[in-house]
């Protein structure tokens, strides 16, 4: 099923490049969220989802919009949460904490006892119409499905096979391309989508010592809100007290200086089962702690890890399978 192309019904175009920065909409949502679990859910309904503020260290209880009620998260990109009927595998983006609750509807996908998604990425936020809005929805089987809001179907690509636990797919703005945590040669061109390349790579002797340790290692690839590109390695070792636990840390790499740093100034990266991995400003959002990388899953908790002191901090333990993150509304 995933294999072949679907066609589109909107006609193949070539998307102008759009490296506008968005402006955020909505005060209530300038802060990150970690969506948790949902609750209040009667007969297989989601009437509200469980959000957890960093900057406050509470939770907070957001309602969904009627018409997803009876979904499953499946990812967050850009402050817009994707979600996936359990009945029928209709697909919605909803920008949650927006006054409207926009709701954006997207084809369907194939039911989720056929395949499973890993996450999704947008490579830019509905609303803004000055910029070419493209969903990605990668697969942990070796698959990404590309559609735009309005297209009557997606069109599914082969990927290299990645290790369920190390397949995700981000945007990049500087770059006008997606890309995918695969070491194995991908390039696809198209007239009407952005382009899907693997990860940037690199060698670097620094790195062997933590590669050697009895962990696993997740790459996530991540842009400054200057545009910078980071590569950061997500380590988990087996808690020796609880088998089913994680002790996590992490590397920071800048592609650009092709070096390691524990420096990353005042910024925070976010990294979560099911989120697109992003970056904001401390200064911009007082109560986050600077140079960290914030975490949360289902194995390690929710915590943040101070890159200087290469220190874990543990925030709570209320996470569940698929936690994510929702960057800041723009």
């Amino acid at each position: 099923m995933l294999g072949r192309i679907v066609k589109l019904s909107s006609s193949a175009r070539n998307p102008g490049l759009c490296l506008v920065h968005e402006q955020r909409l909505f005060s209530t949502a300038a802060t990150p969220y970690m969506l948790l679990r949902s609750s209040n859910a009667v007969e297989e309904r989601l009437v509200s989802i469980d959000c957890f503020d960093p900057r406050k260290q509470e939770t907070v209880k957001i309602p969904v919009p009627e018409e997803m009620q009876e979904s499953v998260t499946i990812g967050s990109s850009r402050g817009w949460v994707c979600l996936r009927n359990i009945h029928d595998s209709s697909v919605r983006l909803t920008n949650i904490f927006n006054p409207a609750a926009k709701v954006v509807s997207l084809p369907p996908l194939p039911p989720a006892n056929v395949v499973k998604v890993s996450n999704m990425a947008l490579s830019a936020s509905p609303d803004d119409e000055r910029c070419d809005c493209v969903v990605a929805v990668k697969f942990l089987a070796a698959t990404i499905g590309l559609c735009r809001p309005g297209d009557s179907g997606w069109t599914y690509i082969q990927t290299p096979e990645v290790p369920a636990e190390k397949s995700n797919v981000m945007y990049s703005v500087t770059d006008q391309k997606f890309y995918l945590n695969t070491c194995h040669s991908l390039s696809t061109t198209s007239s009407i989508f952005p382009p899907v390349s693997p990860y940037p790579r690199f060698h670097s002797k620094e790195n062997v010592g933590l590669l050697s340790l009895s962990c696993r290692a997740m790459p996530y690839l991540v842009e400054t809100p200057s545009g910078q590109p980071l590569l950061v390695f997500w380590f988990k070792e087996k808690s020796g007290s609880d088998p089913e636990k994680s002790e996590s840390s992490f590397l920071v790499h800048d592609l650009r200086k092709s070096r390691h740093t524990r420096d990353i100034g005042d910024l925070c990266i976010f990294l979560g089962d099911k989120n697109e991995a992003f970056c904001v400003s401390a200064t911009d959002y007082p109560g986050l702690h600077p140079n960290s990388v914030y975490f949360g899953s289902s194995d390690s908790g929710l915590g943040f890890f101070d890159l200087a002191s290469q220190t874990l901090h543990h925030l709570t333990d209320s996470t569940t399978p698929d936690s994510m993150w929702l960057a800041p509304l723009h």
